[in-house]
């Protein structure tokens, strides 16, 4: 029998794994950060995504095999952030459980307007987030990264 996949809320005792999951996940896309304010979110993640937000971890049995943040930027809109699933589980249905409740957040919190980004050459993400009606808005280079940023409007 396959193990059921939770959805939870961040703890701070999973602090640790968020930061290999996300490491993974840079690198997976051949990224790597030279500017080390560009992860100082993950060293704060109850003052930068909780207050106004939500950050959720996703599990089977105990491990952590995906995560999603919600980040307040105004009372109109959130930003969707850290989305990372575990490599052997991309496809298998866990980042759109986690997008799926962080969008259902986002209207309980009243936001109108999601946006998020991702690097121009992951496809699979692009793919991922244009499925789910985010459409693209405006291309720009951070920290040597080719960004795509999408936006998608609440009803």
């Amino acid at each position: 029998m396959r193990e059921m996949i939770v959805i939870r809320k961040y703890r701070k005792d999973d602090h640790e794994e968020v930061v290999r999951l996300h490491r993974e996940g840079v690198s997976q896309i051949g990224a790597s950060f030279d500017d080390p304010t560009v992860d100082r979110d993950l060293d704060d993640i109850e003052g930068v995504y909780l207050a106004g937000g939500e950050y959720l971890i996703a599990t089977i049995g105990n491990r952590t095999v995906g995560m999603g943040a919600l980040r307040r930027v105004d009372g109109q809109m959130a930003e969707i952030k850290r989305m990372r699933v575990d490599k052997g589980l991309q496809g298998k249905g866990v980042g759109s459980r986690i997008l799926d409740e962080l969008v259902h957040k986002a209207i309980e919190l009243g936001y109108r307007r999601l946006i998020l980004g991702t690097v121009e050459s992951n496809r699979q993400a692009r793919t991922f987030y244009e499925k789910r009606g985010f459409i693209l808005y405006q291309e720009k280079t951070v920290s040597g990264l080719h960004l795509v940023l999408y936006e998608r409007v609440l009803e």
